[in-house]
């Protein structure tokens, strides 16, 4: 279990130190989470919030690993005189980019969704003033 729990730790620093993509997300996904200890968000609230931002971050992960994999394999491909990727291997990594693309955006939509009626009182508030 402990050598279990090290390798997953490996793989997550592993992609938060090369995917950008990663990094800006947690970084952003840092914001949100304080916005919403401001805000004091409700439990269902919370909940949204971390399921969301759990499955872009899997998914992302996920997303990772396929492009690690055909990498290497295409690697190998052209080690034996192949050229570019095979069409195969070229529509796996476009799949998985575009399984992120989803999870971002619902993850996006659910924040929009959790945050939108704090952001209409504050500017009720303001035209009010």
């Amino acid at each position: 279990m402990k050598r279990s729990f090290g390798f997953a730790l490996s793989g997550l620093v592993h992609a938060f130190k090369r995917e950008r993509n990663i990094r800006l997300f947690l970084y952003g996904y840092i914001v949100v989470i304080g916005v919403g200890a401001y805000l004091r968000l409700l439990t269902w609230e919370w909940l949204t919030i971390i399921i969301a931002g759990g499955l872009f971050l899997c998914t992302e992960l996920l997303n990772t690993a396929i492009e690690r994999f055909v990498d290497v394999v295409d690697h190998n491909r052209k080690m034996d005189g192949g050229t570019g990727y095979h069409a195969n291997l070229k529509a796996a990594k476009d799949v998985a980019a575009s399984a992120s693309l989803v999870a971002l955006s619902v993850n996006i939509l659910v924040i929009v969704i959790v945050f939108w009626p704090y952001a209409a009182m504050q500017i009720a508030i303001w035209q009010q003033k």
